[in-house]
This record gives structure tokens, C-alpha cells and sequence, in this order.
């Protein structure tokens, strides 16, 4: 402290008094008096946030810190002076330094680039002030620790967010007559007077260009980089001079020092990170400049092309906007951009795929462009999205683009895919009605009737087809929009269709099903029986080995449905599938009881012949040994001895044929001929038995009374004769043990031993017919 420096105050503050304050002049002079006092030492003096005062008053003490450097040059003095100045980073404030820093040693600490480092330093200062709250407020360490971590929790922080963040805080402890269950406030009440103030600096003649950057920060997708926004922002402002922008190479701005001038338009309001890329200081800056009065952000399904004022003339600022202004101002930027000479005036960045007119937006063949063109990468990618989001926009800007964009006819016919996609209506209309390709598809295929059906929009597909589009198109899945519409159930929709000419039997899908399978695949009853009385036939299919729509009911257990195609007229008895069945056999295969019931009852032939094989229904319930299910179709009415025509045979001999045993002893206890003969050669069950070599089926035949000497039709040989022929050693001791007759002769006179003798490899079967005594005397 240097007390006696006060004398050269005195004077003025007896003349002055408290009024001295507002005095600058006269306070500079007290101060340049007081340094060139032989006893002044040494100073630091700190001048704080001088961007934060009157603009008058900046330009005064600037001037005069400038001036005092000057003439103090030439002083020798042995002490000195150091000034610790802070600020924003504005121009005009760093320009009224420059004659003084241009003479003196300086250093300049950009905080600007530090934001990391700043982060770290609040984190610090919001411990100590919680700290000291908690002093000053009487406050419990559950709670000081409560308020900590929220405040800790912000992301994007300032010292002025902190100091109105804790400023509500102590209104609220204060207020409060429950602080303890309060939820802190993160984003404080005088958040807005704040970020007013912060924009209020632009000066009108710049407000233009400082709204532009903000509502492109605030449109945009993803956070652009600086040089990118230098090209969006050079664009922009080209475009509301009404030039055109010819050369995407020469449209930007420069890029050096681009961001000190950011920094400089927007003050702190915007943020520029160790990658370059700016964001807003924070969402609530977003928020602030969004008005909600109206919500634009959703977009409806009909949007109303007329423009609306945001607010009224009374509420918004110079720099408010809304979602929709700012997405269309970047929609204008992207085609702007797009079209520029270097693209082939908008030809490049989109092909036609083959010869279908497949449209879409393409970046790889542009990689090697995006270094030199640096808003191509984003204009790209992000152009259709802004289109969809500028849907009411203003409808003479929307009319003026969509006429200009007859030059670029692929850029327009996306527009019109998306605007579809999305239900804009109004969009939809204008740009057909500007030229726009009614039957334009997209990279998979789909017209834009398709997306309309799919997008379950009604009447713009009505819109699309009084402009003549083609119902016919398939996409690349070969689904045509009257397939859809009936896959979807959007019975309005198929009516609609039919009714405009669309092939009510088209047939589309991978699975290459026609309308009515689809609608039966899907379960839509509804949309079934509209599609029969529209005229579709039930009974046309879609490829050869489908399943008949009965079938595909039948496989997803779907009884009503099945009831439903049968009184709407479906064969019934009808094959398909893979393997050809009948529905019934369908049903069979698939062990549904039920279904087998309803089937008979409402028609179904129990013993229509079906599948690869031409079995019965019995048949293929036997095949798959569903003993039950036999049971229940001999009930109602199966023949148990009717034979297929694959293995002409009967259910028993098949059942034996596959050794099952519990499934013989089923169908013989509810009456099936034990000895009835099939297969090529006409053999009895016990023969086949015998054959196959099935020990156990071979006992239990002769258990049930089967005849150990039936013959086959085509040899006449009976089971034990087939057992030698097949080498079945365990059959031919079996059997004739159990009583074969050894001494049988064929029609050639030859005994079983001399047959076997004439057989090639049969030796051990010689020596075991020996062993049994079957030779007749001829060993």
C-alpha cells in the first residue's frame, strides 16, 4: 500500500466528491500523477472485462492506455507499469490497441482457443463457490455435494453462466421453505437477458450477416468446420444479393482469419472447438434463437405451403428465426452450391442407374473434389433432408426454385421422391406441376406411387395418379404399389388402384406371390374378400410349387382364414406347394388336428391322392407316424386299405415298410388287411418286412396272424425266400423258427437251397440253410 500516493487525489476529491467517479479525465490525470511520482512502485493493474463496458467508454481508456504507452517511452524510470487487460476477443476493441502494441513487448493469451483449459478452470470455481455458499447459507454437505455435481453436469460452461447459475441458486435457498428438495436450476432465468446482450453488440449494418451464420449454425445437421462455413456463408450472402453463383471454387469466403471475424460478428454466442468446427455457446443459445410459437419442427403429414410469420412484429428480434427459415436458407445454399459450373451445372452429383431412371445422390466418385470443393461433402449428403424440412417455406421461394431446377431435372426429381416419402402434399403438387418425372424411382427401385403406398398416403397417390403414373413399375423386390397396398391392408388405397386400371392378379415379392396369397400371408381377411369381389382370382398363383392360399393359412394356423378363401370359392382339394399336396395332406403334415377337422367338414376329400408320392392324407400321417392323427382321419372316413399310387400300397404296409410298430399294431387293431400287398413287386407287409431286414416287424406280423407263406405278385415268393435273397440272416432264422415251410418250390421247381446255391455271394447264407436243415437232401 502507498498511502501517500493519495495526495495528488485530494485536491480533486474536495473539489469533486463522490462525484469524481464519473470524471475520467480527471481520474487519468490523478493516476499519471500518481506514476510519475519519484515514490510510485512497481504495479501490476488489472482492467477487467472491458468489453463489458459502454462502447464510448472502451474507445476512451483504450485511447488513453495507448497515449500513456506512447509518451511513456521515452521516460527512464526504475520502476514500471504492467497492464493485465481482459476482454472478449472483438476486433474493434483489439484494433484500438494496435498502435500500442506495435511498440511495446505484449502478450497475448487467446482464451479463445483455451476453451479445454477454461472448462477445467470453472470446474475449480464452481467448488470453491458451492464452497462458499455453503459457508454463507448454512448449508449440509449432502446438499452442498447435490449441488456441485448438477452444476458439474453442464457441459458447455461459462464463468457468466456460473455467476447467473448461482445467483438463481441463492434466490432459491433463500425463497425456498424446502431447499433441500429443490431441483437445481442448470440453465438459469437471466439466461436470455444474457445472450440479448451479447447479440444487441452487432452492429445493425452487419445484423444480416450475423443472422445468416447463426440460423446456419442453428439448420445445419452437423456442426460445419470453418472452411465449410466459410463456403456456406459466401453462398448465402451471394444469394441474397441476387447474383448467381457460378463457380462453387470462387463462392466462399476466405478462409484466413475467417474465424477471428466469427468471433468478432458473434461474440461469445458462438463456440469454435480444437477441430475448427462452431457450434452455438450452448442449447439454450439454440433455444433462445428458435421461436416456439410455432412448432415447425415436426413435419406434418399435409404441410401448409402458406408461410407463416413466426411472431409477431412486437416479439421478434432481428435475430430470430425458425427451423424451417434456417433450413431453407441451407436448402437454397446446397443447390446453389450443387449446380455451380464445376458439377456440370447440377448433372454431376446424381445418375440415372441403368435404364430404369434409378435416381440417387452419389459421393464416392467425388472424394478426390472434397479437399478443393470444401462444402460438397456436406451439400451432398445433407441437401435432401433440408429440402424435406423447408416444406412450408415461402411459397414464391419454393415455386422460383422448383422452376429453376427444370435445368437440373434429376436434382428436381429427388426433391419430389423425398417430399412423397415425407407426405408433402403441396410440394409434391407444385414441382408436377413444374415438370417434375411422375414415374421417377428411387435407387431401389420404388416409383413414387410406390413410396406413396407405402407411406399409407392416400391422396398422394391419388394426386400422383391423376398425373398419369404407372401402376405397373415393380421395384427391385418385383413388388408393383397394388402388391403393397394389399400387403399393407390399405384397403382405401387398393380400390383406388383397381379402380385407375392397376392388374388385380399382379404378382410381385421375392417369394413371387400374387395379391390375394400376399393378403393371405399377412392375415388381412379384409383385404382378401375386397380383393375377390375387385375381381382377383383365388385360385391364380404365382409360381409353379407355391402354396395355394389355403395352404399358407393352413401353415400359420389360421382357421378363420381357411373358413373365409373356402366360402369365397378356393379349390379346396387344389395341390401346390414343393411337394404338391392338398390342404388337407398340408394339415396332415403339419400334426393340426383341427385344422384336419375343419378341412373334411367344409369339404376336403379325406382320401384325394396328393404330394410327390400320390399318398393319402392316411398315408402321409402314417408316413410321419402321427399315430393320433391316424386314429382321427380313419374316423372320418380315410379308407385304411386304399393305396397310393407312389408306393401302391396301403397305410399298414407302409407303416411296416418304415418298421413302425406301434403304428401297425394301430391300424390293424382298427381293421387294415395284415396281407394286403404293394410296392412294384406286389409283396405282403411281411414280406417287405422281411426285405428291410426289420426283425421286430417280421415278429410281430406273424404274432398278428400275418401269412408266413403269402407270395409277392411278380415272383410268387414267399417272406422267407426275400430274407435269402436280401442276405438277412436274423430274418431267415426268424422265420424259420417261426414255421416258413422250407420245402417250398418255385414255379421253376428250385427249393430255397438250390435258388440260394444259384445266387452269386450267398455262401454264408448256404452254410446257415444248411445249419437250419434246409436242403432238401442236397448238401
Amino acid at each position: 500500500m502507498q498511502p501517500d500516493l493519495l495526495r495528488h487525489a485530494l485536491p480533486e476529491w474536495r473539489k469533486n466528491g463522490k462525484n469524481i467517479q464519473q470524471e475520467a479525465d480527471t481520474l487519468w490525470r490523478i493516476f499519471e500523477a500518481a506514476f510519475s511520482d519519484d515514490a510510485f512502485c512497481s504495479t501490476i493493474c488489472v482492467i477487467d472485462a472491458l468489453d463489458e463496458s459502454r462502447p464510448s467508454d472502451q474507445a476512451k481508456l483504450i485511447k488513453l492506455l495507448a497515449n500513456f504507452y506512447t509518451q511513456s517511452q521515452s521516460q527512464n524510470r526504475p520502476n514500471w507499469i504492467k497492464f493485465f487487460v481482459t476482454s472478449r476477443p472483438y476486433l474493434e476493441i483489439q484494433e484500438g490497441f494496435r498502435t500500442a502494441i506495435n511498440l511495446f513487448p505484449r502478450i497475448h493469451i487467446r482464451g479463445e482457443e483455451e476453451n479445454e483449459q477454461i472448462h477445467d478452470e470453472i470446474n475449480l470455481i464452481i467448488k470453491l463457490r458451492v464452497r462458499e455458499l455453503g459457508q454463507i447459507e448454512g448449508l449440509e454437505t449432502q446438499m452442498l455435494q447435490r449441488i456441485e455435481s448438477q452444476l458439474l453436469q453442464m457441459e458447455h460452461r461459462t464463468y457468466l453462466w456460473l455467476q447467473l447459475a448461482m445467483d438463481d441458486i441463492r434466490i432459491m435457498l433463500r425463497d425456498s421453505l424446502r431447499p433441500e428438495e429443490e431441483r437445481i436450476q442448470l440453465i438459469p432465468s437471466s439466461v436470455d437477458a444474457a445472450y440479448e446482450k451479447i447479440l444487441t453488440r452487432a452492429r445493425p449494418a452487419r445484423q444480416p450477416e450475423v443472422k445468416m451464420i447463426l440460423q446456419i449454425i442453428v439448420g445445419t445437421r452437423r456442426p460445419l468446420k470453418i472452411e465449410e462455413m466459410a463456403v456456406a456463408l459466401g453462398v448465402g450472402l451471394e444469394l441474397a444479393s441476387s447474383a448467381d453463383l457460378r463457380s462453387a471454387a470462387t463462392s466462399g469466403l476466405k478462409v484466413e482469419g475467417f474465424a477471428e471475424k466469427i468471433r468478432h460478428l458473434c461474440g461469445l454466442f458462438v463456440f469454435i472447438d480444437k477441430s475448427k468446427r462452431i457450434f452455438l455457446i450452448h442449447q439454450t443459445a439454440r433455444e433462445f434463437l428458435i421461436n416456439t410459437s410455432i412448432n415447425d419442427e415436426r413435419i406434418p403429414a399435409e404441410p401448409n405451403l402458406q408461410f407463416k410469420a413466426v411472431v409477431s412484429d412486437r416479439a421478434r428480434k432481428w435475430y430470430h428465426t425458425t427451423l424451417i427459415e434456417a433450413n431453407f436458407l441451407l436448402f437454397k445454399i446446397c443447390l446453389a452450391y450443387l449446380t455451380a459450373e464445376e458439377f456440370n451445372d447440377g448433372g454431376r452429383p446424381v445418375y440415372s442407374k441403368y435404364h430404369g431412371g434409378l435416381l440417387n445422390t452419389i459421393r464416392l466418385g467425388f472424394r478426390r473434389l472434397f479437399s478443393r470443393c470444401l462444402f460438397l461433402d456436406y451439400s451432398l449428403t445433407e441437401w435432401e433432408n433440408h429440402a424435406v424440412a423447408s416444406y412450408s417455406g415461402p411459397p414464391d421461394d419454393l415455386l422460383d426454385l422448383a422452376i429453376k431446377l427444370n435445368f437440373v431435372p434429376m436434382l428436381r426429381d429427388i426433391w419430389l421422391m423425398r417430399a412423397v416419402e415425407n407426405g408433402q402434399k403441396g410440394i409434391v403438387k407444385m414441382l408436377l406441376e413444374n415438370g417434375a418425372d411422375v414415374n421417377t424411382q428411387g435407387w431401389s427401385g420404388q416409383t413414387l406411387l410406390s413410396w406413396a403406398v407405402r407411406g399409407r398416403q392416400k391422396e398422394i397417390a391419388m394426386l400422383l395418379l391423376e398425373n398419369g403414373a404407372n401402376t405397373e413399375i415393380p421395384d427391385s423386390l418385383g413388388q408393383t404399389p397394388l402388391w403393397s397396398a394389399a400387403q399393407l391392408g390399405e384397403a382405401e388405397i387398393v380400390k383406388l388402384l383397381v379402380i385407375t386400371g392397376a392388374e388385380i392378379n399382379t404378382i410381385g415379392g421375392l417369394q413371387r406371390r400374387t395379391t390375394v396369397e400376399e393378403a393371405v400371408f399377412s392375415n388381412e381377411e379384409s383385404m382378401v374378400k375386397l380383393l375377390i369381389e375387385l375381381g382377383a382370382d383365388i385360385n391364380f398363383s404365382g409360381r409353379k410349387k407355391s402354396m395355394t392360399p389355403l395352404q399358407q393359412a393352413i401353415s400359420v394356423n389360421e382357421e378363420s382364414m381357411v373358413k373365409l378363401l373356402i366360402e369365397l370359392g378356393i379349390d379346396v382339394n387344389a395341390m401346390g406347394g414343393r411337394k404338391d399336396m392338398t390342404a388337407l395332406q398340408q394339415a396332415v403334415s403339419l400334426n393340426k388336428e383341427s385344422m384336419v377337422k375343419l378341412l373334411i367338414e367344409l369339404g376336403a376329400d379325406v382320401n384325394a391322392l396328393g404330394g410327390r408320392q400320390a399318398k393319402t392324407a392316411l398315408q402321409e400321417a402314417v408316413f410321419r407316424n402321427f399315430k393320433p392323427m391316424a386314429k382321427l382321419l380313419i374316423e372320418l372316413g380315410a379308407d385304411i386299405e386304399l393305396k397310393g399310387k407312389g408306393y401302391c400300397a396301403s397305410a399298414l404296409w407302409i407303416a411296416a415298410d418304415q418298421g413302425l410298430v406301434d403304428m401297425v399294431k394301430l391300424l390293424i387293431k382298427l381293421g387294415a388287411n395284415i396281407d394286403a400287398k404293394g410296392g412294384r413287386r406286389g409283396l405282403t407287409p411281411l414280406s417287405r418286412a422281411a426285405t428291410k431286414n426289420r426283425e421286430e416287424m417280421v415278429k410281430l406280423l406273424i404274432e398278428l396272424h400275418a401269412d408266413i407263406e403269402s407270395k409277392d405278385e411278380r415272383f410268387g415268393m414267399p417272406p422267407l425266400w426275400w430274407a435269402v435273397a436280401r442276405g438277412n440272416e436274423d430274418i431267415v432264422k426268424l422265420l424259420v423258427k417261426m414255421g416258413a415251410d422250407t420245402k417250398f418250390k418255385n414255379k421253376q421247381g428250385s427249393t430255397i437251397f438250390s435258388w440260394a446255391a444259384d445266387l452269386d455271394g450267398r455262401e454264408k447264407m448256404i452254410e446257415l440253410l444248411v445249419e437250419l436243415g434246409c436242403t432238401d437232401g442236397q448238401e
